[in-house]
């Protein structure tokens, strides 16, 4: 699934798979972490928004062929974006005010096809390329 916020996430190369077959037939949860520029937020605490930001991907597909006549693929995809940014401040007396901001974005991304399901190696090609035209 392709999302324009998460272009800049370098994720973890790392992921985690799960085919809950004893669930759901044709469902996948798949996971990943990685590290991402937010520009959403211009400033933390009166500082710019320079660093790195945690970045959490959990997607769940599923695909199924409904009486060997209509197949559907659908799929959600959520990343959360986090950071903690610190901040405080010393005064003449001597005391020190210390403050932790944590901030978050959450996207969600949906997709559903809808397509039959003939099984001709011509309609598989053309299925393929109309997905592909799709989800750009």
């Amino acid at each position: 699934m392709s999302n324009t916020y998460m272009d800049g996430v370098n994720w973890n190369d790392k992921q985690i798979k799960l085919n809950v077959k004893e669930l759901l037939e044709g469902l996948t949860i798949s996971a990943k972490v990685g590290t991402a520029k937010n520009t959403n937020f211009k400033c933390i605490n009166g500082f710019p928004n320079e660093q790195d930001w945690t970045a959490l991907n959990i997607t769940f597909s599923y695909e199924m062929t409904l009486k060997n006549k209509v197949k559907l693929e659908a799929g959600v995809s959520i990343s959360e974006y986090l950071i903690i940014g610190v901040g405080g401040t010393l005064s003449l007396k001597r005391d020190f005010n210390l403050k932790f901001l944590p901030l978050s974005q959450t996207d969600v991304t949906f997709k559903i096809l809808v397509c039959s399901a003939d099984e001709e190696e011509d309609d598989k090609q053309q299925d393929k390329e109309e997905k592909e035209r799709c989800f750009r």
